[in-house]
């Protein structure tokens, strides 16, 4: 059954098609014209259902995620990462905002560490020690210190690490030619992302709200040895009981920060490109066993 409004067009259509007629317009045009204009008129009688608009991706920015410009030349120098105090000075020379000393040093523990410095670890102990005069006056020697350190970072993207936990070699894998390996860095979903705080990632004791997170953790899932060097290393990883640790190499991704997390959790992401498998034996020395470039 037509809708009204399409027999009002119809009846429009022949009144319009009788005008035409006695001016002259022959009777194919008269038709197009009549029929366009019932066509358009059923059309915006037609309910248009809504869009579905697909939902709207968050922004790096709106997942506390600040990425840091691509390296550069590379000299061949890597900054070791050895404690919390050097993800603090990394995170603190890239985050866009202004750097809160007393927030920064209420998170760090010279308990079993001397920080790196053992000046700053004394003033750190004053300063947890002392009353709000004290604090006050302490925390303006801090300050200058950590401002150096935290400067010194300038420019350095290329970083190491060395890892003894969280990674290690499983079983040779004959048709990819490689080592699988127990990886506790991947995110929950086994896929790296922009988001590190769905990833696994290193934390020291000194500094307990600074985490090390890997955005191509997966690459991690297989280190491509060939045969002869993996045989040597599957003897020595089982006559010493798994002692091959990892030296990874890279440079600083990003830096990020989970605005939902009550506990303000900073994470410095690296992007490993090369990863050392190293001997870790008492009294012996460390010596490289093989070198994997991802």
């Amino acid at each position: 059954m037509q809708s009204n409004y399409t027999q009002c067009a119809i009846a429009l259509c022949a009144s319009i098609l009788g005008s035409i007629l006695i001016t002259g317009c022959s009777d194919e045009d008269a038709l197009k014209q009549g029929a366009n204009l019932a066509a358009n008129t059923e059309s915006q009688n037609q309910e248009t259902p809504p869009s579905l608009a697909p939902p709207v991706k968050p922004s790096l920015e709106d997942l506390g995620v600040r990425l840091l410009p691509k390296t550069g030349s590379f000299n061949g120098d890597y900054y070791k990462i050895t404690r919390g105090m050097d993800l603090l000075y990394f995170y603190a020379h890239n985050f866009n905002g202004e750097f809160d000393t007393a927030a920064a040093i209420a998170k760090v523990y010279p308990i079993s560490d001397d920080l790196g410095d053992k000046k700053l670890a004394s003033l750190i102990d004053k300063y947890r020690d002392g009353d709000q005069f004290s604090k006050r006056d302490t925390i303006k020697l801090i300050k200058p210190i950590l401002n150096d350190k935290i400067s010194k970072v300038s420019g350095v993207r290329n970083i190491t690490i060395d890892i003894s936990s969280g990674l290690s070699l499983g079983d040779y894998d004959f048709e990819r030619q490689g080592f699988l390996t127990n990886n506790s860095f991947k995110d929950e979903s086994h896929e790296d992302n922009f988001t590190p705080y769905k990833r696994g990632s290193i934390r020291f004791p000194d500094v307990i709200d600074h985490k090390l997170s890997f955005i191509n953790a997966s690459d991690f899932d297989l280190i491509k040895i060939p045969e002869d060097a993996a045989r040597e290393i599957s003897q020595y990883n089982g006559k010493y009981s798994a002692n091959v640790n990892f030296k990874l190499y890279g440079f600083i991704h990003s830096i990020a920060q989970d605005k939902n997390d009550d506990y303000k959790i900073k994470y410095v992401v690296m992007q490993v490109t090369k990863i050392d498998l190293v001997s870790n034996l008492l009294n012996d020395p460390v010596r490289t066993l093989a070198t994997v470039e991802l």
